[in-house]
C-alpha cells in the first residue's frame, strides 16, 4: 500500500483472501478433476475478481458488463459453447474496460 493511500476495508481483504483460497483449491482439485472442469473454474475465479470490485465501487460499467457475461456462462444451464469465441470476447471486453478513463460511479452526495 502506498503511504497516504485508504486502506484496504475488511470486507475486501476477505474476499480477496477468499478468491485466492479458490483458486489454490482449485488448482489442487484440478490433478484430479475431469480436465473440462479447469476452464469453468478460471472463468468463476474471474467472474469473483471483477465482484469484488463492484462490490468495492471500484468496477466501470464495461467491467460490470464481462462480469455479466461471466454470470451467464458460470451460472447458466450447461450449453455447448464455442469457447475460444466465448473466451476472445471477453478478453476483448476485459482490454477495453481497462483502456478506457476511469469511469467507475462516484458516490452519490
Amino acid at each position: 500500500m502506498k503511504p497516504g493511500s485508504d486502506p484496504v476495508s475488511p470486507e475486501l481483504r476477505e474476499g480477496i483472501a477468499l478468491l485466492a483460497a479458490y483458486l489454490l483449491s482449485s488448482g489442487r482439485r484440478l490433478l484430479e478433476e475431469t480436465p473440462g472442469y479447469a476452464l469453468y473454474r478460471l472463468l468463476e475465479g474471474a467472474r469473483r475478481a471483477l465482484e469484488l470490485l463492484e462490490t468495492a465501487g471500484e468496477a466501470t460499467p464495461d467491467l460490470v458488463a464481462v462480469r455479466s457475461q461471466l454470470d451467464g456462462v458460470v451460472f447458466g444451464p450447461p450449453a455447448d459453447r464455442d469457447f475460444a469465441t466465448l473466451l476472445d470476447n471477453l478478453c476483448a471486453g476485459l482490454v477495453t474496460a481497462l483502456t478506457q478513463p476511469d469511469t467507475a460511479a462516484e458516490p452519490a452526495p
